[in-house]
């Protein structure tokens, strides 16, 4: 009985200090948010698509993006490229930024019914931002507003064109 009552105390102790941590420090319990980028006071973890490979798939076939969470397609230089609502579940905001990090253009809600119709910003950019239409209520973006990028992963320097 006593060997019992140890054991229910060992497992209930155990699991408050474990639901106690990833409680505390939630990047345990989900993606790392090595990746931010920065407007004004507000900040957001990213994704980032810098490969073809990974910008042909971008946010497609995925139910939800997560509350503070965007994907950020970092192309090789200064173009004008169409993006598409193909296999997405939810609206999006397309956030067009330059190779100065300047907002050049915002499209509001794109919604997933719009596909196949193309998105384009009407001056070459280097970066497009997408993000849940939810997420761009929360937050304050204006074109002619300068974003600061704070890449980590290894490489993600020259990538993101951060000197």
């Amino acid at each position: 009985m006593k060997k019992n009552l140890l054991f229910l105390g060992i497992v209930v102790g155990l699991s408050f200090i474990l639901c106690t941590v990833f409680v505390k420090f939630p990047s345990f319990s989900s993606k790392d948010c090595s990746d931010k980028l920065f407007i004004q006071d507000h900040s957001l973890c990213l994704e980032i698509a810098n490969t073809p490979q990974k910008r042909e798939q971008g946010l497609s076939g995925r139910k939800e993006l997560s509350d503070g969470w965007g994907m950020l397609f970092v192309f090789d230089g200064d173009v004008q490229p169409a993006m598409w609502m193909k296999d997405m579940y939810f609206p999006l905001d397309l956030i067009w930024i330059t190779s100065d990090f300047r907002i050049a253009k915002i499209d509001k809600n794109a919604l997933p019914e719009t596909y196949p119709e193309t998105f384009q910003s009407q001056e070459p950019i280097r970066y497009v931002l997408e993000i849940s239409s939810e997420e761009r209520e929360k937050q304050v973006f204006r074109v002619g507003d300068r974003i600061e990028l704070f890449p980590q992963q290894i490489g993600q320097e020259k990538n993101l064109g951060v000197k």
